[in-house]
Parts: C-alpha cells; sequence; structure tokens
C-alpha cells in the first residue's frame, strides 16, 4: 500500500505564479544622447522604459530602447498625461534638450497646457 505524499512546511500548494510586475520609468525625451543613455541605464536597473517623445529623430533612437513610446507635441498635456498613466507610470524624468523651434514651429496647446503655462510665474 503506497503512503500519500509529504509536503514540508515551507511548500505551497500548486498555484501558477505570476512574474512580478516591472516598474515603469517615464522619460520625457529631448534632443541629444541624454534620453538614450537613461533609458538604456534604466533597462538594466529592471525598470521598463516608457517614453514620450518631441521629434521623429529622437523617437527613431528610442524606440529600440522603450517599452512603449509616444511621439506628440510638447504642447499636447493632456495626451502626454493619458497616456503615461494608461501605461502606468509612477515616476517621470526629463532627459534631453527640448528645442524652442518644436514649441514655435506647430505650437498645438491643449487646455491643460494653457492652464499650466498661465501659472507660469516667468514665462521667458
Amino acid at each position: 500500500m503506497a503512503s500519500p505524499p509529504l509536503r514540508g512546511r515551507h511548500e505551497e500548494p500548486d498555484r501558477p505564479v505570476s512574474p512580478p510586475e516591472r516598474q515603469r520609468l517615464g522619460i520625457m525625451a529631448g534632443a541629444g544622447d541624454l534620453p538614450a543613455l537613461v533609458a538604456r541605464n534604466a533597462g538594466a536597473r529592471g525598470l521598463e522604459p516608457v517614453t514620450v517623445t518631441f521629434s521623429s529623430s529622437v523617437e527613431k533612437a528610442l524606440k529600440p530602447l522603450s517599452a512603449s513610446l509616444l511621439q506628440c507635441g510638447p504642447g499636447q498635456a493632456n495626451k502626454i498625461f493619458r497616456f503615461l498613466h494608461r501605461e502606468g507610470v509612477r515616476q517621470v524624468v526629463f532627459a534631453g534638450k527640448v528645442e524652442k523651434r518644436w514649441l514655435y514651429r506647430n505650437p498645438r496647446l491643449d487646455l491643460r497646457a494653457v492652464q499650466v503655462l498661465r501659472r507660469l510665474k516667468d514665462r521667458r
């Protein structure tokens, strides 16, 4: 007669174990090498980079390094906030230069961006 298998105190019942969810880091990416450096470093530290870019050249450089990416105008604050919220981002870093020509070439400001700009003390 076979005896039932013994279970030790440390064993848990059979159930699927889901991997822990990786923390996501939002990167507001301007021009230059710094955004790619930040994205690589975040990945090496176990964070998933979620990137917002303001130009197509920056988007091309960061697409392979990002878990998710959005290209939009810097005046589209609602779109940026919705994207970061939907992606589960809780921390954001700004990296790289945001060139003035991006701001003035095609200024698409949504209501949220206008409200933020109105609250600025120094508008230079």
